[in-house]
């Protein structure tokens, strides 16, 4: 397909007589939309072809979307092999701080996900619901312990969502419709910058089988509106931004006649994120600065008509604001060497008490020496030094994470690698308000794990087989426990009740 495809591309060419480089790239990125062989960033945080890249990956591109209709970035990852999704809802299973999300190889809170390379995840949540499926270029899926490369909660692996670029000229009107939602979209592209609005409609889900709490459910029927912009104000800087709000998803609990039963909620929800990105490809250096935010209003409706405010859990604002700066340096032909710095706050706050608010500081170095030792092995060498500052309920932290891949080509389209790598992770952000007796945890080590990996990859254009056999162990897992369950005697003046 590609070989004929090409020629037909090159006969053109030949018959008007005039070759633009603007149109050569561009017929290069066509060509790859039409090749199994990717290339991939996120493994490596360099750009390698799939078959040469130490790790299980997956890559889902803009013209694979169209192909097969996928309506949310959560419904491209749900059908992609190895990642599970758990929904609270229809759509992308958000419902107020419920929270869908996806993960990979059965771990939950052990997917980081990334938006253009910066990390979007809040309380550990991975959640996509306010990325516009329509401004999404592809999705990048790296299976297997990354913290070395991107830090906390990579454990079970990496999705990195890239969205669009500026340069094609185009402007366009969308509609959908169908039995449960309905909705549309305004594009325009140009030169230097894309811009969308989209509104969708979701229909009231009436006696759905979703079992929640041991009462049946209707879902309510709620609005999402989207807006996409991404502006190259210069040659190697883009500015991207996106908004998104939807209102008034719940649910109704239901008796057996259909009346409602007991309290039932709705929320409003409210996204944004904007990231300034810096890619110098002659320097090989590369930067990304974002702030990601989320808030939550959540109402509660008594069976006596009354409506309140929901509990303090529903009603909250968080964000992150990341930094991230790494350059690959060439040692020699053989050799090259990736180091990186990277920034992060994390910031959790109520809104109806804003006393009960929290933050959490982190700081980190990391490197990745590649060898190549001839034509057909090579190996990567990873170590991520990351401190987490002490925020008053969880203590500081030294984090020293390894990581060793080696890669054998056994011809120009097989390989066979290697991938062992720890990884780690925090509390969520709210662990301190998110039960009603908390008690601190000051020395409380981090979520730590080891993944150990192997596997084989046959990658031409148009075929692709890859297998993998891996096995994870996480010592020390978070989970809640009251001091009486433990058997343990509390401090001084602290409930046995208290959750620790």
């Amino acid at each position: 397909m590609k070989s004929n495809f090409s020629k037909g591309m090159l006969m053109t060419a030949l018959v008007t007589g005039t070759v633009w480089c603007s149109s050569a790239a561009a017929f290069a990125e066509e060509l790859q939309e039409y090749s199994l062989d990717q290339m991939v960033v996120t493994a490596t945080r360099t750009e390698k072809r799939d078959v040469e890249v130490p790790a299980t990956t997956n890559v889902i591109t803009e013209q694979e979307i169209k192909n097969r209709g996928y309506v949310s970035v959560f419904d491209a990852l749900e059908q992609t092999v190895g990642i599970q999704s758990y929904s609270y809802t229809g759509g992308e299973g958000d419902n107020g701080s419920s929270t869908g999300r996806t993960y990979i190889r059965g771990l939950d809170k052990g997917t980081l996900v990334l938006l253009n390379g910066a990390p979007i995840n809040l309380n550990n949540y991975n959640s996509t619901a306010g990325i516009p499926i329509s401004a999404v270029e592809k999705i990048e899926v790296v299976k297997g312990s990354n913290s070395v490369l991107y830090g906390s909660e990579a454990m079970g692996g990496v999705i990195n969502i890239i969205t669009k670029k500026a340069g094609k000229i185009n402007n366009s009107i969308k509609a959908v419709a169908g039995n449960y939602k309905k909705g549309y979209e305004v594009a325009s592209s140009g030169d230097k910058y894309i811009l969308s609005f989209s509104r969708d409609y979701y229909k009231k889900f009436e006696n759905s089988s979703i079992n929640y709490k041991g009462f049946d459910t209707d879902r309510r029927a709620y609005t999402k509106n989207n807006l996409f912009a991404s502006v190259n104000l210069s040659k190697d800087f883009t500015l991207n931004y996106m908004h998104t709000e939807t209102k008034n998803t719940g649910m109704t609990y239901l008796n057996p006649d259909g009346s409602m039963n007991k309290t039932s909620y709705s929320y409003n929800d409210e996204r944004d994120n904007v990231a300034l990105l810096y890619n110098n490809e002659q320097d090989k250096l590369k930067s990304n600065l974002s702030f990601n935010r989320r808030r939550i209003d959540g109402k509660q409706y008594k069976t006596n008509g009354q409506v309140l405010r929901s509990g303090s859990s529903s009603n909250i604002i968080l964000y992150t604001i990341n930094y991230d700066i790494n350059k690959d340096w060439t040692l020699s032909d053989k050799a090259t060497l990736l180091t990186g710095v990277t920034a992060n706050k994390e910031h959790y706050e109520e809104i109806a008490n804003r006393s009960n608010a929290i933050s959490r500081d982190s700081l980190a170095a990391y490197f990745s020496w590649n060898q190549k030792y001839d034509d057909k092995f090579s190996t990567n060498i990873g170590v991520r030094a990351h401190y987490v500052k002490n925020n008053g309920f969880d203590g500081a932290h030294n984090v020293y994470l390894p990581q060793l891949q080696t890669l054998y080509k056994l011809d120009e389209n097989t390989s066979w690698y290697i991938n062992v790598g720890k990884a780690f992770e925090m509390p969520a952000i709210n662990s301190r308000y998110s039960r009603s007796k908390t008690g601190s945890n000051g020395a409380l080590k981090p979520q730590e794990g080891w993944t150990y990996e192997t596997g084989l990859k046959k990658i031409t254009d148009t075929s692709s087989s890859k297998l993998a056999v891996f096995t994870m162990r996480m010592d020390d897992k978070f989970a809640w426990k009251k001091y009486n369950q433990l058997g343990i005697t509390p401090p001084a003046g602290i409930d046995p009740d208290t959750y620790i």
